[in-house]
């Protein structure tokens, strides 16, 4: 007798049939039929749920991003982002840069930076517990990170993944020591309020009004030339 699957064990299960089938067949070959059948479920289930096949294929792509951006306490900060860096290097590839540049050509128009704000959203997720304990071992300062800041491995890797096709092992040693871990080390423990102070206003030191001291100078001046002449 087969088990009856509901909710997110269902949901779980056709994803990564997606996945199977995207990376086996192509984005292209990607049918609900196919889907329906390789999941052991119904095509009425799969519409229930999206209503065309990018919707659903992009549903497996965050997805991926979730389960991405789940990382261990590996005991430092560059390996917790090695560790990150390389499972996304891994899942992705099983993808590919062409797949992916084919689900996001096939979006609705203008709805492109929404799914990739979507997927990149659980960036913050990750990041908030990797930023807390990198700041506990003392690797970083107690200051926040810009969020352009915070999400820049995420940016090299995807402009490596997607413009050149792939990224290495020594290309995410690189990113991670030469780019991400020395920025975030001097944004972090630099302090914005210790900044020269530019208003003057709020200065407690009593300033000089410049444009009046010349404007009492300058009568007096002519006071001088006048008795001068006068004389």
């Amino acid at each position: 007798m087969t088990r009856r699957r509901r909710g997110t064990e269902l949901e779980a299960d056709i994803l990564e049939a997606v996945r199977a089938e995207i990376a086996e067949r192509g984005y292209a070959a990607l049918t609900y039929e196919g889907i329906a059948a390789a999941a052991g479920t119904s095509k009425t289930v799969l519409y229930r749920r999206w209503d065309t096949k990018v919707e659903m294929a992009m549903a497996a792509m965050v997805d991926v991003a979730r389960e991405v951006l789940t990382v261990p306490d590996t005991g430092s900060l560059a390996g917790d982002l090695q560790a990150i860096l390389a499972r996304m290097r891994v899942r992705l590839a099983e993808l590919g840069p062409r797949t992916i540049r084919s689900l996001l050509a096939d979006l609705p128009e203008g709805s492109t930076n929404a799914v990739i704000g979507l997927i990149t959203s659980h960036v913050d997720d990750v990041m908030a517990p990797v930023l807390e304990r990198a700041r506990a071992r003392g690797e970083l300062g107690p200051h926040p990170l810009p969020p352009r800041a915070a999400t820049l491995p995420f940016d090299l890797a995807r402009h490596e993944i997607f413009i050149t096709g792939g990224m290495s092992e020594e290309t995410i040693d690189e990113i991670i020591s030469v780019c991400v871990v020395p920025l975030w080390t001097t944004l972090t423990n630099t302090c914005e309020s210790s900044a020269p102070e530019t208003n003057t206003l709020e200065s407690d030191t009593p300033q000089t009004n410049t444009h009046e001291t010349n404007t009492h100078e300058t009568d007096r001046n002519i006071t001088s030339s006048r008795g001068m002449t006068q004389t």
